[in-house]
């Protein structure tokens, strides 16, 4: 897994990707999935076509125009749709499954997000989710660093700017999405942690390097950097830690239409 994530991201998303689409799967495969398909926000569709492997997903919806010109001949969705996942161009009860990536936590005002995603699903219909936690600032690895010198003004500092240049308006624990969720009738039936403390910290180190060394256009160095992670990943994933619903950095997390 992690080999073809390296092949489609920079080295930290694959890093995340490889977790997140394993912990994904786990989940995909005790539920007996049937179309209609959207995928809300579904970018290039690499995580799609990896989750639903060689089913035509019915639907692909993005508000980034160019990413589903690029996306509309990779052959992973029966139609594309360029909209606001705030106010989607469907009727009522459409889809049986809405699934989204690491897509909603960037999104401003999700309850109009929910409440849309509550409207075109069908009734028992699922919505299933990954989203970062409101533990991600605590466990980014300059936050700890910073802390841990007793630097907290600079830790905070850090923290606030990571998750600002990251665009993360919704960072919520597993009880924070109950309440929002309900709100529109939808109802967590499963939830699963991924990415430890540990796992965050060094995802934030690889892609502050990263960052830093394309900013020097060092490009070279991310095939360096690539076969590092790709070699102690094993390692790097093999964390004692135990990754509670309460305790992960983030969450999949699968929501039924009552």
């Amino acid at each position: 897994m992690l080999s073809i994530m390296l092949d489609k991201f920079d080295p930290a998303s694959a890093l995340w990707r490889t977790v997140e689409v394993k912990t994904t799967l786990k989940i995909i495969f005790k539920i007996d999935i049937h179309g209609p398909i959207m995928d809300l926000g579904c970018a290039e569709g690499n995580i799609a076509q990896i989750v639903f492997k060689d089913r035509l997903v019915d639907v692909g919806l993005d508000n980034w125009k160019e990413l589903l010109v690029k996306t509309k001949d990779a052959g992973i969705y029966k139609f594309l749709v360029l909209a606001d996942a705030r106010l989607m161009p469907f009727t009522g009860n459409s889809f049986n499954l809405v699934f989204s990536n690491s897509v909603i936590e960037h999104i401003e005002d999700i309850d109009k997000v929910l409440e849309e995603v509550s409207y075109i699903l069908k009734p028992r219909g699922l919505f299933i989710f990954t989203v970062p936690t409101d533990k991600f600032g605590e466990y980014l690895f300059f936050y700890r660093v910073f802390s841990s010198m007793g630097l907290k003004s600079i830790a905070n500092w850090y923290k606030t700017k990571r998750i600002e240049l990251l665009h993360h308006y919704n960072l919520f624990g597993k009880e924070g999405w109950d309440e929002r969720l309900n709100k529109f009738g939808l109802k967590v039936v499963d939830a699963q942690g991924y990415l430890s403390k540990t796992f965050l910290s060094i995802w934030d180190l690889v892609a502050a390097a990263g960052f830093i060394l394309r900013k020097l256009r060092l490009g070279f160095t991310e095939k360096l950097i690539k076969r590092l992670v790709y070699a102690n990943f094993l390692r790097i994933n093999d964390s004692k830690e135990s990754i509670s619903l309460e305790s992960s950095a983030c969450l999949v997390i699968v929501a039924a239409k009552l």
